[in-house]
């Protein structure tokens, strides 16, 4: 992780326990998935960077169903704050 993402964690999720803590990896995924579609955009034929971008998906969507039923709570912050829909 560079410098650019950790800012960019830090200001987002701001949560004391690290990277490892389930908000910051959504937080992180969110950013790298958000660089990825600029990317494609421009790139419209870029199959590879397409398929990273739907694995990612899917891992932070594994995340939010995890956080939303261990942590209810946290789960909505966290999503209000990302910006993300349901």
């Amino acid at each position: 992780m560079n410098a650019k993402t950790s800012n960019k964690i830090a200001t987002q999720a701001a949560i004391p326990q690290g990277v490892g803590a389930p908000q910051n990896q959504i937080a992180a995924f969110t950013q790298q998935i958000r660089h990825i579609t600029t990317h494609l955009k421009a790139h419209k034929k870029d199959h590879s960077s397409k398929r990273g971008l739907i694995h990612l998906v899917s891992k932070r969507s594994r995340l939010m169903r995890y956080l939303q039923r261990t942590q209810p709570a946290l789960y909505l912050q966290t999503r209000e704050k990302l910006g993300l829909r349901k």
